[in-house]
């Protein structure tokens, strides 16, 4: 299971309206994410390092679920397991550069 740029400080503009929007959104994540772990599949993130080309996802994270950040529940809600893979992207798109084509050939 790929799960996508999911983890967001939300600091753009019109962030509060999609932010209202997003509980029935976590929850449709989360339920087949229990059901790849019931599967024993792997759960991927992708993300973006929102310009923080020295962070690990950890930092990211913690960037996103800091105090005061827009994203802090969701990031809270949906962050990685501990049996979670993460990559962070590094441009536009996680399937265009490595490192994800690499580890999703990794995890066949």
């Amino acid at each position: 299971m790929l799960i996508i740029v999911v983890i967001n400080n939300f600091a753009f503009p019109g962030s509060d309206q999609l932010l209202e929007q997003l509980p029935p959104v976590i929850r449709a994540i989360d339920a087949p994410r229990h059901r790849a772990d019931f599967l024993q599949r792997p759960v991927i993130h992708v993300n973006d390092n929102f310009g923080r080309w020295r962070s690990n996802f950890d930092q990211v994270i913690d960037y996103c679920r800091r105090n005061g950040a827009r994203g802090a529940t969701i990031a809270e809600q949906l962050s990685p397991r501990d049996s979670d893979c993460f990559v962070l992207k590094p441009g536009q798109s996680g399937f265009f550069q490595p490192p994800l084509p690499a580890l999703l050939e990794h995890r066949r």
